[in-house]
């Protein structure tokens, strides 16, 4: 009784499918016993025997009426908008994100540069994409190469300029800053080499007073905006540090006596470097 049933059904979608195609206005659903559910257009029915469907991409498919367990028939203007949803979701990663149009925003940024390292929090406003206006206040080291001590710390005050060139969940980004570095280290101190008359080798001895100096940066890296306005920053910098210092160096006044002269002059060194920069944005 069930397969002449399933007969008559499978007879009268064939008779409205010429129909169905030509208006588009529907679609037919096919439901098998395995579970399965097929959607297209009934092409050829065999009574009691097979039903062939084609779907959308044009493949044909062939079914025992003994595998089909229902026959339905939906508009094909709800499938069609199903389908035009696929799409987005497919990209619904790269596409779900939300980054901050205006408004105040906060970056923690670690620093690896062989100039000097270390660790900044910056606070600022966001005027929009490509520009973002801030002060950043960090910790750390100074790497001067003095032969006394090559790095000291500081404490650093530097005007942030940054900006995003693309409007995208992953993009490039552009900063430039510029400052100044307060040694927190004042004194320093070391010993050199040096010739005497006669050639006899003798040590001449230093001592510093460092105040620091100005220094500036421009990075260029990737930023990463996640759904829930947090961001992250990876970038490749190139950066200057320098240091004001008042020296007094001491000579001996013969090879075998003790320090006994002296003189004192400025001092100013700069140095350039390159390095790495990881950034986390609110």
């Amino acid at each position: 009784m069930k397969q002449k049933i399933s007969i008559l059904v499978l007879m009268l979608a064939f008779a409205f499918g010429a129909t169905a195609q030509t208006i588009g206005d529907y679609i037919d659903v096919l439901y098998l016993k395995n579970g399965s559910k097929i959607k297209g257009i009934i092409v050829e029915q065999v009574p009691g025997k097979t039903v062939k469907i084609q779907t959308k991409d044009g493949s044909q498919y062939v079914y025992k009426v003994t595998e089909v367990e229902k026959f339905t028939r939906e508009e094909a203007i709800v499938e069609a908008k199903s389908s035009n949803t696929t799409k987005p979701d497919s990209l619904k990663y790269m596409n779900n994100y939300k980054a901050k149009k205006k408004g105040y925003f906060i970056n923690i940024d670690a620093l690896f540069n062989s100039a000097g390292s270390g660790l900044r929090i910056t606070n600022g406003y966001r005027f929009g994409r490509f520009g973002n206006l801030g002060l950043a206040v960090g910790l750390e080291t100074l790497n001067l190469n003095y032969y006394y001590n090559h790095s000291f710390p500081a404490l650093s005050l530097n005007l942030v300029y940054s900006g995003e060139i693309l409007k995208k969940r992953i993009t490039p980004f552009y900063q430039v800053e510029a400052g100044y570095g307060f040694s927190m280290d004042r004194s320093g101190y070391g010993a050199f080499d040096g010739v005497y008359a006669e050639d006899y080798d003798f040590y001449g001895y230093e001592e510093r007073t460092n105040y620091g100096g100005p220094m500036g940066a421009i990075a260029f890296g990737v930023k990463f905006h996640t759904k829930k306005k947090i961001s992250y920053k990876l970038s490749l910098d190139a950066k200057i540090n320098s240091n004001f210092s008042d020296v007094t160096s001491y000579y001996p006044y013969d090879p075998l006596s003790s320090f006994v002269e002296s003189y004192t002059y400025k001092d100013f060194s700069a140095r350039p470097g390159l390095g790495i920069r990881f950034g986390i944005g609110f």
